[in-house]
């Protein structure tokens, strides 16, 4: 294994990563955040939201329901990111990032995500390149080229926490910080869509989403890839069995998964319609 060291993880001062999370929470960051609704548009379409009275706690409902069903599938991923970045070897941080990135393409359960959450992976690794490029751009050199290779891009939370690790910013509020956008982009979509208007949207954003992201952040926060989607997607080694016929990879029963360690899908319905989202007549949203 590469010997780690701490040139990407280190404590940065207070002052530089709130400065790096001024910066990234622009809404005019160009990563194509605008573009999507994260199925709220598909949701609207299939008239999950109705009644005028109780809008808002409907949205508020929904935000919760897609955060939480976002962050269950994506934290365990972004956290495997953060312990990649460790590597002192760029080669070895690009293999295991691209190994997770197959998983993530693996367990995103519909085509309409896979494309917003693809499209806005490489908008991110390119303001990395170019907004970014006074910072260390060894591992980025190395990504780009296996990205050239393999022709796919980077998933967002991925290149999300692979760019923000490299910058800098800690673990934990790489996370924060991706889930308040993640919302903050639901209730910009919900805007546009004349769901709620402007000032509701902020008032959501200050009486109802802080209490939201405490929530999840507490029992998601640690989360991390159970041992056999590790072993799925090469980031862990088992010795093979010999005795048994089939020669599979054995894990021993001690080392099984707890019930709260994995990437999960918490809201299926959600991942249903969004994958719908494509025979909506009428779409102001790519996703």
């Amino acid at each position: 294994m590469a010997q780690k060291e701490s040139k990407h993880s280190q404590e940065r001062s207070e002052a530089y990563q709130s400065h790096l999370i001024n910066i990234l929470s622009d809404s005019n960051l160009p990563i194509g955040g605008f573009v999507s609704s994260s199925g709220l548009e598909s949701y609207l379409a299939h008239s999950f939201i109705t009644t005028d009275s109780e809008r808002t706690k409907e949205l508020t409902e929904f935000a919760r329901l897609n955060v939480v069903n976002y962050a269950s599938l994506s934290i365990p991923f972004m956290n495997g990111v953060f312990t990649a970045i460790e590597y002192s070897d760029a080669e070895a941080v690009v293999e295991s990032v691209m190994k997770l990135d197959r998983l993530y393409h693996a367990m995103c359960l519909n085509t309409v995500t896979r494309r917003s959450s693809l499209a806005q992976g490489a908008a991110m690794v390119m303001l990395y390149t170019k907004s970014f490029s006074s910072a260390d751009q060894t591992v980025m050199d190395v990504l780009k080229t296996r990205v050239r290779a393999s022709k796919r891009n980077l998933h967002f939370p991925i290149a999300y926490a692979l760019t923000s690790g490299l910058l800098g910013l800690s673990c934990a509020r790489s996370i924060d910080l991706h889930l308040f956008l993640y919302i903050r982009s639901i209730l910009s979509a919900a805007v546009r869509l004349n769901l709620i208007g402007p000032y509701l949207s902020q008032r959501i954003l200050f009486s109802d989403i802080r209490p939201m992201l405490d929530d999840v952040m507490a029992n998601l926060k640690n989360r991390r890839l159970s041992k056999s989607d590790q072993i799925r997607c090469g980031l862990m080694i088992v010795e093979k069995n010999s005795s048994k016929d089939d020669d599979c990879a054995q894990v021993d029963e001690d080392d099984s998964d707890d019930e709260d360690v994995g990437a999960t899908t918490t809201w299926p319905l959600g991942d249903i319609l969004s994958a719908r989202h494509d025979l909506c007549h009428v779409r102001l949203f790519n996703s």
